[in-house]
């Protein structure tokens, strides 16, 4: 058994292998394992998440993809080159306001964005038309 305290990357699986529909076993199948193993491994930080099956891994979760990629890298990289990383390849909004509003929420959340429930987004859609 591992005693470290949870990494955000086992905390985020966790958090939506639990939300989901599906159970943990179907979740690994739809993720290309042959079993939860891997999952429970995942979530107890026994091994880390492997870059290569983010892909696959996400849509099983039904988790954002760019935001778990994140946090796959967090598990294999330093947090200045994970700074560098997001600069070049997850801050390319379409316009300035955009990258304006996305800096900021990524600032408000420092980089850990809560479930986008559904209950979430309903309280998004009534704050919003206050800052018009």
């Amino acid at each position: 058994m591992n005693d470290k305290t949870p990494s955000s990357v086992s905390l985020y699986i966790e958090e939506y292998a639990n939300a989901s529909p599906y159970s943990y076993k179907e979740i690994a199948l739809m993720a290309g394992f042959k079993t939860d193993d891997v999952l429970y491994s995942f979530i107890s930080g026994e091994i880390r998440v492997p870059l290569d099956i983010v892909d696959k891994l996400a849509p099983a979760l039904g988790c954002d993809a760019g935001q778990l990629f994140v946090l796959v890298l967090q598990q294999h990289f330093s947090s200045n080159q994970i700074e560098k990383i997001q600069e070049s390849f997850f801050s390319a909004p379409t316009n300035a306001r955009e990258a304006a509003w996305l800096r900021e929420i990524r600032h408000f959340y420092k980089g850990d964005l809560p479930l986008l429930t559904q209950r979430m987004g309903e309280k998004l859609r009534a704050v919003l038309p206050l800052v018009k």
